[in-house]
């Protein structure tokens, strides 16, 4: 490596990924599919980026993190109930060694970040950009809405917020307020 007055680097490595100016990069990316591992996170998801004037390089996370446990193996997705709030895509990333990187969405943004062949039993972990949402999320299992949070909620940059079990156990649910149970975990079914 060349000399220089400072040296930037982001993790992991992202072939469009420019450098800007020192701690600045353009071009990483978050992805919107990611491919699921147990008990951790996809290692080509979450960004982290350093900024250093040294020979070490001290990464500071990027993305903040959604976990669950499967109840059934299939495909989770994601995704913000209002419209331009972006969970993943092409981001510029600024970080100035003192005070905590963030990234803006500068294309591609999508609402919903997907987890490929989760596996029943198992946690995951899914990267997403830091972000509050002002109506929640909404958690869907092979491509039926399995939890709906309306509140807001807010994604603190390294921090991971565990949403519980996701999927199903059986193909019947029973929801309403009456016994606490009015989170819907399958498609309701009518006789």
């Amino acid at each position: 490596v060349a000399d220089a007055d400072s040296y930037t680097a982001i993790h992991p490595y992202t072939a469009s990924a420019a450098l800007s100016s020192p701690g600045v990069v353009t071009g990483a990316v978050v992805k919107a599919t990611q491919q699921a591992t147990a008990n951790s996170y996809d290692p080509e998801a979450s960004l982290s980026i350093a900024l250093s004037e040294g020979n070490q390089l001290e990464f500071k996370n990027v993305c903040a993190m959604f976990k669950f446990t499967a109840l059934s193996s299939g495909k989770v997705a994601i995704k913000s109930n209002t419209a331009g709030e972006y969970l993943v895509g092409t981001v510029k990333v600024s970080y100035d060694g003192v005070n905590a990187p963030t990234a803006t969405v500068t294309s591609g943004g999508s609402q919903t970040v997907t987890l490929n062949n989760v596996q029943q039993g198992k946690t995951y972990c899914v990267a997403v950009l830091p972000i509050s949402m002002k109506a929640g999320f909404t958690v869907l299992f092979d491509g039926v809405e399995v939890r709906k949070i309306t509140s807001a909620v807010t994604l603190n940059r390294s921090r991971i917020l565990n949403i519980g079990e996701v999927g199903a156990k059986t193909s019947w649910s029973l929801v309403g307020t009456f016994n606490g149970w009015n989170e819907l975990r399958h498609p309701m079914f009518y006789g």
